[in-house]
């Protein structure tokens, strides 16, 4: 009588253990998943733009710019940031510094970048919350199998 209760507790915590890893499963899911479902745009790109300087200084397209996305260049040189030229990446501005192998005047000068598009850091945020839904399903789903073997040893072997 008392190895009958026993397994029947048994059971009973394993099927609860089931029950509690598929709640919280099901909530990692909502909570994680749920947010920002909507898929937003990714950064743009803009490629062989052309730079127009005036008063040495030249406005991109677009703006704000992601950081090391951006190269400033001519037919035949790469130039560098800080030696011929700064940016402000918040405004998109180019401006040429003292000194500088850029002359605007004789020459045309083009930028490759990329750009902040209205959902840019939306995306992050939907790709790290969709990552963590995977872990957290991962896990449930190892927490969910590893509950379903402990029940059924626990029945096999619980009552002997």
């Amino acid at each position: 009588m008392l190895e009958d209760k026993k397994g029947s507790a048994a059971i009973l915590g394993a099927v609860l253990g089931v029950v509690v890893a598929a709640i919280a499963m099901i909530i990692g899911l909502y909570v994680f998943a749920s947010v920002n479902v909507s898929m937003p745009s990714l950064a743009g790109s803009s490629v062989g733009e052309v730079l127009n300087f005036s008063n040495g200084q030249a406005q991109v397209q677009h703006y704000p710019i992601l950081p090391g996305t951006y190269k400033v260049y001519n037919d035949t040189l790469v130039f560098e940031e800080g030696v011929d030229y700064s940016i402000d990446l918040q405004n998109g501005i180019v401006s040429l510094l003292t000194g500088t192998r850029i002359d605007p005047v004789n020459y045309t000068y083009y930028i490759d970048y990329k750009y902040e598009t209205p959902g840019y850091r939306t995306q992050q945020i939907v790709s790290t919350n969709t990552y963590q839904a995977m872990l957290l399903t991962s896990i449930g789903i190892i927490v969910l199998g590893a509950a379903f073997i402990i029940s059924i040893l626990i029945r096999a072997f619980g009552g002997r």
